[in-house]
């Protein structure tokens, strides 16, 4: 699901190929149309949030929200089991889960990684997609949570996952 790409490409640190994108992720959503249309027109504002400005404001924005704290990282056995060795192992399984699929992942992100575990889910089978986003709805629907408490356009990502989830996690 090519949507599951877009919303896994905004959730990454804002670049100038992102910004450049931007037409392309417009119209993938439109073509695609497998979120409402609410929701597809907030994901499409932050998508055009990321672009106005200079690249450093996006980036700011991004490092304040999802790098500064816990709150709202978007590593999710974070969330799940903080800094137990119980992460490692469920890492570890994850990371696993990945090969057995066919996937590399880079060295350098971990596999708990949301962007990553939306590329994962993506090739999935319709199913199994769907399994796996419901899955990891209760965390995704407190990241929601605490960003629609910092009036953040990325809350429109959550609220997407929960609509391709089939749950409706939080209202955007």
């Amino acid at each position: 699901m090519r949507t599951l790409r877009v919303l896994a490409r905004l959730l990454c640190y804002p670049t100038a190929e992102l910004r450049q994108a931007a037409p392309e992720l417009h119209a993938i959503l439109a073509e695609e149309g497998v979120l409402p249309a609410k929701l597809r027109a907030a994901v499409g504002a932050l998508i055009d949030e990321i672009v106005r400005g200079t690249i450093f404001d996006a980036q700011e924005r991004y490092v304040a929200l999802f790098d500064l704290g816990r709150g709202c990282s978007l590593h999710l056995f974070e969330h799940i089991y903080g800094d137990s060795r119980e992460r490692g192992q469920a890492m570890v399984a994850l990371a696993d889960r990945y090969r057995a699929a066919g996937l590399a992942i880079s060295a350098n992100e971990l596999p708990d990684y949301l962007p990553l575990v939306l590329e994962y889910i993506s090739v999935a089978p319709a199913a199994e997609a769907k399994n796996l986003l419901a899955e990891i709805a209760h965390v995704v629907g407190a990241l929601g949570e605490r960003l629609e408490k910092r009036n953040s356009s990325y809350a429109a990502l959550m609220a997407a996952l929960g609509a391709l989830a089939g749950k409706r996690l939080h209202s955007t």
